[in-house]
Formats: structure tokens, C-alpha cells, sequence
């Protein structure tokens, strides 16, 4: 018995193995799959750094060629028990809660990390529009949620004579 899959032949004895030489052709196109969003990836995330983000609908010197979608991230995290603490004693005396700043702008860094990349893996250069927006949800956590819309921006060559 032979099990013959996008030309690879292999020799199934019986029933068992049969099953056995099905499980490792689709084992083989999961691990073949992952690979190329694995490369995929590797490619957005080098991408990531020359992302262009504006709260703008347009971008000067740019012409925009292609509209992609909206796109959003979410990032929703606690703050944690010792920054709830230590931001209580500060509310009772005054100043900054500097634990709650550096939990809102690292979830709010992450979140623009999250839609860089995702305007990188669709294929744009760049996301118009962007606005972002902050919510308590309660018991110690709250949200940050980056929305807007992906484009292929151009750079507009000007030309003196």
C-alpha cells in the first residue's frame, strides 16, 4: 500500500501506519505553515520601525495609493498590588502616581508595537487616522485601544526644473 499526498509517495503497510504516514504529511504542512508565517513575521517585524503613524487622514509629501482597512490593538493590563499601594499613599499626599504612568505607557508603547506590526504584516507602510483611547475596567486593570486606518502611502518626488 503506497499513500501518495502532492507527490510523495510513502509505503503504508496496513491500516495503522496508514494513519501514521496521513498524520505526518499534515504534521509536515503545519510545520511548513508556521515556518512561513514564522519568515513572515521576521519580515514585519524588521518592517515595524519605519511604519509611519499619524493622527492625520493624509500624510504630507506622501500620496496615498491603496486604503488596506481599519485596523486596532488592545492591550489590557493590571497594575499590580504594591503599585496600587504606593499609588493610594501618593493620592493621600499629593504628586504623580508614577507606577500607574509606567503601566499606562508601557501598555500604551505595546499596543502601537501591536498595530505596527499589523499594518506590517497586511502590507502597508503606513496608518492615518490613528487615535487611541484609555478605559478602567476595574478590579486593578484597565485598557489601552489603538485604532486606525492602513494604507500604502508614496513619497511625492518633487521636481525643480
Amino acid at each position: 500500500r503506497y499513500l501518495v499526498d502532492f507527490g510523495v509517495m510513502i509505503y503504508a503497510p496496513n491500516e495503522g501506519s496508514k494513519n501514521e504516514a496521513i498524520l505526518a504529511i499534515e504534521n509536515q504542512r503545519k510545520t511548513e505553515e508556521l515556518d512561513k508565517y514564522e519568515e513572515e513575521c521576521k519580515k514585519a517585524k524588521s518592517i515595524c520601525k519605519n511604519i509611519i503613524l499619524s493622527t492625520t487622514p493624509s500624510l504630507e509629501g506622501y500620496k496615498i495609493s491603496e486604503y488596506l482597512g481599519i485596523e486596532s490593538s488592545e492591550v489590557i493590563i493590571g497594575t499590580g498590588v504594591v503599585t496600587d499601594f504606593i499609588s493610594s499613599i501618593t493620592d493621600l499626599v499629593g504628586g504623580r502616581a508614577s507606577g500607574y504612568e509606567n503601566s499606562l505607557a508601557k501598555a500604551k508603547q505595546e499596543a502601537f508595537d501591536i498595530v505596527r506590526f499589523k499594518v506590517a504584516l497586511l502590507g502597508g507602510n503606513a496608518i492615518v487616522g490613528v487615535k487611541s483611547s484609555y478605559m478602567d475596567i476595574g478590579d486593578n486593570m484597565f485598557g489601552v485601544f489603538i485604532e486606525g486606518t492602513i494604507v500604502k502611502a508614496d513619497l511625492i518626488t518633487m521636481k525643480y526644473n
